[in-house]
């Protein structure tokens, strides 16, 4: 390689990556997560699969290579080899890693493609300390030069997919060159069948152009010829690279009639049995290690200091604890009815509002909380409850207990849980992929809004101190005012003003329907409550009208919304403060754009700093600092804010979207499979052992993604509650 092949890049122009633990980590060929099958064997990484093509006529060693879990393993397997490399190693590994990231990609196609396409249109470059071809190396804080092969290979693929070769990217051919071998056999066509056409990803607004000193374009070429390339895997595939997808799997042959109004029909030579059959309540002495135990609406039961500090009750008294053991079905008496229930999966200790219950004769906690959470999502246990309040369900071991449940052979339970387990494991990687791209364009919409926010549209407008130490200068003929000057009043719900019957009455407005991203409101989603005739002194208090100003105040610091001109009857909770502009004394959506900037975001972390507070008080809000242009100015602001921002909002909307229905899915599976309306013996006996699946264990996690609860569960159930 000549050094015309040279490129140089600007950091603060590219996408560049070192760590496979960095946000574009996934890019690098040593990033786990990204398994392949080739010939029917299983490869962890494309690293593995790279190496071992170097050697066609050692098969005995391609197998020590690929057979390595760790991608840096593999490269250091091969190390004592490298003088028997095939002869033309040089001349063909090019094009070896141009096959390898396009097998990467068809068979890991939505995960990849994302991570791709979330790069935007910025030259994409692996920095190196040591290695200048496939990557570049930094000469100083602000430059990488190098051939940046890899990178370039990216940058390639990336094109493919923004001009939506879909078909032919799911089809990879066999690279026409001698020996080209894996285990003694050539190599086939990789193709992989059942991945929908994705929706295209909008372009951004600014288009950053790759820096090049050495050389032009013109003469990549030679570096770049196109091999001959045509599926991501079926969703269920096994070590023997055979597949089942979902949609080939059938009914049972022969069904029967439960008598259960919420299960309906299920499998013939199932059982019915009633629950205390199969489980017996546990009352544990509580042991002095005991750590205390948490059961949320996700369904996960783990210790406390698992889950994230957001939404604990910190005032919670170790009044009559129980001892939970690994393996317990936990039933959460008061939250069952939104799902709150779950095995444990460590000892420890709980409230005495969990029913603690231990499976008995071989049954499986695992299939029993995939059921009751099905109890619990078909109303089931809504309908069982004998209060009026949505709160007083209840659902306590003696309600379980008398409950008919379902009982399938033992073996059965197992495989039902193996296979719901490992989609759901597949359902929250693709969910964590999508939130990962969504928090690239909620960046790309802050520097929008921080652009705009503390310099105004003249790039060059003279500037003065703005007299706070941390915001720096600001444009000179603006004005730096607290938000008390500008609202008329700041208000919020008292604590318990959400703790009401959810019916079709007014709106009520939660905090998980404000965004960080976001001022628009979308009412389609908040939770409607029928408010006493007790509570209507606080609701003409607490009721919001258009173009007020609401601001979360407890967990989604940040968080955002301007009310918009059409409302109906809609309230404030206590995590919501609502600030009510005065007439004519600012733009309602600039105050909210200078809110959810960087400047709104300091100032609420700043009040928090160095203490206990785990939120914002009302005259923390009062004081919050604004950037006030005059009107005309504020207006034409809001104006190319919201214009440049049009393509990052249409892409959040549609990839918000694609969670949504990957949620809906995952929910109408998880009911089909559990209640027997579908069979997936088949498919389980099929599936790869979980050590066999490299990047599992960095999925998605529940207790890291936000993804259960949904964020409105915050304002009326706490996650742990007293008897």
């Amino acid at each position: 390689m000549g050094s015309d092949q040279t490129r140089s890049y600007a950091r603060s122009e590219s996408v560049v990556f070192l760590k496979t633990n960095e946000a574009f980590g996934g890019l690098s060929n040593m990033a786990g997560g990204f398994p392949l099958h080739v010939n029917g064997l299983r490869i962890f990484t494309s690293e593995a699969l790279y190496q071992a093509c170097r050697f066609p006529h050692r098969p005995e060693v391609q197998r020590l290579i690929i057979g390595q879990a760790s991608p840096m393993t593999a490269k250091m397997k091969s190390k004592p080899y490298r003088h028997d490399s095939r002869p033309d190693w040089d001349q063909v590994r090019v094009k070896i890693m141009r096959w390898s990231l396009r097998v990467k990609l068809a068979q890991n196609w939505v995960k990849f493609s994302d991570l791709l396409l979330a790069t935007g249109d910025r030259p994409i470059v692996e920095e190196s300390r040591k290695d200048d071809f496939w990557g570049a190396k930094s000469i100083d804080e602000h430059t990488l030069v190098g051939t940046n092969v890899l990178g370039r290979l990216l940058m390639e693929l990336r094109e493919a997919v923004k001009n939506d070769e879909h078909d032919s990217l799911l089809r990879v051919e066999p690279l026409a060159i001698p020996d080209f071998l894996l285990d003694g056999h050539a190599i086939q066509t990789v193709s992989v069948h059942g991945v929908e056409r994705r929706a295209p990803i909008l372009p951004t607004t600014e288009r950053r152009e790759q820096v090049v000193i050495a050389t032009t374009d013109a003469t990549q070429h030679s570096l770049f010829e196109q091999p001959a390339v045509k599926e991501a895997p079926a969703p269920y595939t096994a070590s023997n690279n055979a597949q089942v997808a979902i949609g080939e799997l059938g009914p049972y042959p022969a069904m029967k009639n439960s008598g259960m109004p919420w299960l309906g029909e299920v499998p013939g030579h199932w059982g019915l049995e009633r629950a205390k059959w199969l489980f017996r309540k546990m009352d544990r002495p509580v042991r002095d290690a005991d750590q205390v135990v948490t059961c949320f609406r996700d369904g996960i039961v783990t210790l406390r200091a698992n889950r994230r500090v957001r939404g604990f009750t910190e005032s919670l008294k170790e009044i009559g604890y129980q001892g939970i053991r690994r393996g317990d079905l936990v039933i959460h008496a008061m939250d069952a009815f939104a799902g709150a229930v779950g095995v444990a999966d460590s000892d420890g200790k709980g409230t005495p509002v969990y029913s603690v219950c231990q499976p008995q004769h071989n049954t499986n906690a695992h299939f029993y909380a995939f059921l009751v959470r099905e109890m619990a999502r078909s109303q089931w246990i809504v309908a069982l409850a004998k209060g009026i309040r949505e709160r007083s369900t209840d659902f306590r071991f003696d309600g379980f207990a008398s409950q008919d449940v379902p009982v399938p052979p033992p073996s059965e339970q197992t495989a039902i849980v193996r296979f719901l387990e490992h989609a759901d494991r597949r359902i929250r990687r693709h969910i964590g992929a999508k939130r990962k791209l969504i928090k690239l364009l909620e960046e790309q919409k802050q520097a929008i809004i921080h652009r705009a926010v503390t310099r105004g549209l003249d790039p060059n407008v003279r500037l003065k101190p703005s007299g706070v130490e941390w915001l720096g200068d600001v444009p000179e003929h603006w004005d730096v005012v607290r938000l008390k000057t500008l609202v008329a009043g700041v208000t919020s719900g008292s604590r318990g003003w959400s703790n009401f019957e959810a019916d079709y009455g007014p709106l009520f407005i939660r905090i998980g329907n404000l965004t960080r991203a976001s001022l628009n409101l979308d009412f389609s989603d908040v939770v409607r409550l029928r408010l006493p005739t007790a509570a209507l002194s606080e609701g003409a208090r607490t009721k919001v009208q258009a173009n007020d100003i609401l601001l979360s105040i407890t967990a989604y610091i940040g968080s955002v919304a301007v009310v918009p001109e059409r409302i109906e009857d809609a309230y404030v909770s206590q995590h919501v403060a609502c600030c009510r502009p005065r007439n004519g004394a600012a733009n309602a959506r600039w105050v909210g754009y200078v809110l959810l900037s960087p400047v709104g975001q300091i100032h609420g972390q700043l009040c928090m700093y160095g203490g206990t507070k785990q939120g914002l008080s009302l005259d923390d809000v009062k004081n919050h600092v604004v950037l006030l242009p005059s009107r005309n100015e504020q207006d034409a602001l809001v104006k190319w804010i919201e214009s440049e921002s049009e393509d990052v909002d249409s892409t959040m909307t549609s990839v918000y979207r694609e969670i949504s229905l990957l949620r809906e899915y995952r929910t109408r599976l998880i009911a089909d499979v559990v209640t027997g309306k579908v069979d997936v013996r088949a498919a389980a006996a099929n599936l790869p052992d979980e050590a066999d699946e490299p990047g599992a264990s960095d999925d998605t996690d529940a207790l890291a993604e936000g993804d259960e609860p949904a964020d409105g569960d915050l304002d009326t159930a706490p996650e742990e509650t007293e008897a």
